[in-house]
């Protein structure tokens, strides 16, 4: 059976040498200007480096000549120029039907793989893609929740269940559902920490890749096929998406990529679910304790509104725009007015950075 192992190793040694160069890139600048300040804009790059507490979470993610095209040469996604975003941005991508949104987002996740240029994220950030579709596991509550999660929890991330729950406005039912299920695995969170899980922490909490492939895929012969369990039959689809979103707010990756995550609600729901956005990458992680947010990795988000105003909590608009006369895109880059003001103080240490870095501007704003 034909698999991407190769190409995932090609990637992420990529991704490694990269992020090594750029880091040693930014120590060298942050020696030369501590030693020589010059000017306005060396000042702005100063603060943005010393302010920051790994050198690592200076360094943008960053769009290079990046295309993707089908086997057929059918062109879906091609940029002309270069781009570059810091991390800890709320992104929103917007663009007219077929400009190429969903192939940008998939590229971003690294659900798919450039034909030309190149996409870079840092090598040491997780990387989560949240579909449109809701994808549940034919186990547990507790067992859809934890999926991906580092093993065995702790009473905060315990509590982080319940919190991320409420604010997705989970009604009672599945509340009641995660509650006993909490209460059913409690033992696992109370377990000492060690470098090493035991056999026994790892089954009652995760099953293994292989078996949830079987209740996915279900056995050739139709009598083996595990049936749907009671409390997923019972559920709203709404309630199912939730699940769905509460499971990638858990895991709290530091690059998240979400396809229409409003597209399932209405407009009071849709708020809730960017707000939600919003303290992800605010305070690096939904129900995270405040005391210990400077020692956590930016929290960087890009995903698809449903329309205009639901870009205005976001600090950075990618508006996907098609060249006239061309199969290329151009990405237009704008701040919002509701953006965080800081976003706009921080924007020419930000060009300065990318510009040190890649050797193309960060954005090409428009007012």
């Amino acid at each position: 059976m034909p698999t991407d192992l190769l190409q995932w190793k090609q990637v992420n040694r990529g991704r490694r040498a990269a992020t090594q160069q750029a880091r040693d890139t930014i120590l060298q600048a942050k020696e030369h200007f501590l030693n020589k300040k010059t000017g306005q804009q060396a000042d702005g790059a100063l603060f943005e480096l010393s302010r920051t507490k790994y050198t690592t979470d200076l360094i943008p993610i960053s769009l290079t000549q990046l295309g993707y095209s089908l086997p057929s040469g059918k062109i879906l996604f091609k940029l002309d120029s270069q781009m570059a975003v810091q991390q800890g941005r709320l992104v929103a991508v917007q663009g007219e039907h077929g400009s190429g949104k969903s192939t940008l987002l998939r590229l971003l996740a690294h659900e798919l793989f450039p034909t030309e240029g190149s996409i870079f994220i840092p090598s040491h950030l997780r990387i989560l893609h949240v579909s449109q579709e809701v994808l549940l596991v034919k186990e547990s509550v507790w067992r859809n929740l934890v999926f991906g999660c580092a093993l065995p929890l702790s009473d905060v991330d315990v509590e982080r269940i319940a919190l991320i729950a409420e604010q997705l406005g989970i009604g009672p039912k599945m509340m009641e559902l995660i509650h006993d299920d909490v209460e059913n695995n409690s033992q696992m969170a109370q377990q000492g920490s060690g470098d090493q899980v035991q056999d026994d922490t790892r089954d009652s909490s995760c099953p293994s890749v292989k078996s949830l492939l079987l209740n996915q895929e279900g056995s050739n012969d139709k009598k083996e096929q595990p049936s749907l369990p009671t409390w997923q039959r019972e559920l709203t689809y709404t309630e199912k998406v939730k699940l769905h979103f509460a499971r990638a707010f858990l895991m709290n990756p530091e690059v998240m990529v979400l396809q229409r995550p409003c597209h399932h609600f209405a407009a009071g729901e849709s708020h809730r679910i960017l707000k939600l956005l919003r303290d992800h990458t605010d305070s690096r992680g939904v129900g995270m304790p405040q005391q210990s947010v400077a020692q956590r990795r930016p929290r960087t988000v890009f995903f698809t509104p449903e329309m205009d105003s639901q870009a205005d909590l976001t600090d950075v608009i990618w508006e996907i725009c098609c060249v006239d006369g061309s199969k290329s895109n151009t990405i237009i880059e704008k701040i919002p007015e509701g953006g965080r003001s800081t976003i706009v103080e921080a924007q020419d240490s930000h060009n300065w950075m990318s510009k040190m870095l890649f050797g193309c501007q960060a954005v090409d704003r428009t007012a």
